[in-house]
């Protein structure tokens, strides 16, 4: 596989277990677990849990196109995450 295969699935792969994060934590959200609006609020950090063994998976295997999309897909769901938290939670803190 090429490099630029590889960038690219690792990309879709870091997206894919972004939006899985996302719905296990709404999930619990709605099944009212106690750590829910952590998880919620934290979707991006959480990521970070199944993507850095991934990385360093795919490091030791020699892949380094397919670590450099994983950590390009897990830091655009990072910023997906901070502007929407930063859009549920900013009017909270902004306004008297």
């Amino acid at each position: 596989m090429s490099d630029d295969a590889e960038t690219a699935l690792g990309v879709l792969l870091a997206l894919i277990t972004g939006v899985v994060v996302a719905a296990l934590s709404l999930a619990a959200l709605l099944t009212g677990s106690l750590m829910s609006p952590v998880l919620v609020a934290c979707v991006g950090l959480t990521q970070l849990l199944i993507v850095v063994p991934a990385c360093l998976i795919a490091n030791r295997k020699g892949r380094a196109g397919l670590m450099r999309g994983l950590i390009i897909g897990a830091a655009i769901v990072f910023l997906l995450n901070a502007a929407c938290d930063g859009v549920m939670f900013g009017g909270m803190w902004g306004k008297s």
